[in-house]
């Protein structure tokens, strides 16, 4: 997912609009030429009338101030199309820092929840599975004691481009929160999101991280699996879900993959692959 680039619109600084403040001096020299010819032409002896002249001149004058006005209204008309877009580039880079995480580039946990919610819109209307993934990297705080902050930061950022890499174009990958990530997966039923986990954790496993200036460093991830309708048709119900799953993959020894299952009776979760 993006993050955003500040840059300006330079108005005063376009070619059109150079070439505009150019051809504004054509009307009015072509203006005032039409003017002076008519006084000086039809003035002399024989000429028009006084009256005559007089009109002339005046319809001159309004001819000039109508190609006049005509210029600086396609000017102004020009001006406001390019603040226009000043002003909607500058709401698409606010968005867009506003849901995206700062240290990973990828959307943020408040993006995580809006676009779940028209996800689940989106299954419910058309009646299709839909599961999400939130994964968490094991001991993480033992690798930022060891490692510190910075080369955590790096393992953070490493993890969501692979996540982004591997995962769908319809997929949406953010970090949930803190060392979490999360994974919202259209059109995909329980099989197939626990196919995907595992895949994504074995390869995170067999795969490490290499920071700068550091050695290969080894991560595991346990991930937990909630499908809707099955396990929930709303943002809280689905998101409750996930996270009790996860929190058996970690109760599990971690380095797992769970999946959430609901009973009549009660509530448990099972862990499905190893």
């Amino acid at each position: 997912m993006n993050s955003a680039k500040s840059s300006s619109v330079k108005i005063s600084d376009s070619s059109w609009s150079k070439v505009l403040r150019q051809q504004l001096l054509i009307p009015y020299v072509a203006g005032i030429s039409l003017i002076l010819f008519v006084l000086l032409m039809f003035s002399q002896d024989g000429g028009l009338s006084e009256f005559e002249t007089a009109t002339g001149a005046i319809k001159a004058t309004f001819l000039t101030v109508a190609l006049v006005g005509g210029v600086l209204f396609a000017y102004l008309y020009f001006l406001l199309g390019k603040l226009g877009e000043k002003i909607t580039f500058g709401e698409n880079a606010i968005h867009q820092i506003d849901s995206t995480d700062s240290v990973t580039g990828v959307y943020n946990h408040r993006a995580f929840f809006s676009h779940l919610e028209r996800e689940l819109n989106r299954r419910n209307r058309y009646d299709q599975p839909l599961s999400i993934l939130v994964l968490d990297i094991d001991q993480l705080t033992e690798l930022n004691r060891t490692y510190g902050l910075e080369v955590g930061n790096v393992v953070l950022n490493d993890l969501a481009g692979l996540l982004k890499e591997e995962g769908r174009n319809v997929d949406f990958v953010c970090r949930y929160r803190g060392e979490k990530f999360a994974m919202i997966l259209p059109q995909t039923p329980a099989e197939g999101a626990m196919i995907i986990a595992e895949r994504l954790r074995k390869m995170i496993e067999a795969k490490g991280m290499a920071p700068s200036n550091s050695e290969l460093i080894s991560i595991t991830v346990s991930v937990g699996i909630a499908t809707s309708p099955e396990h929930g048709a709303t943002v809280f119900d689905l998101i409750s879900a996930a996270d009790s799953a996860l929190l058996s993959a970690k109760e599990a020894g971690r380095n797992k993959v769970c999946s959430y299952k609901a009973s009549q009776d009660n509530i448990k979760n099972e862990v499905v692959l190893d």
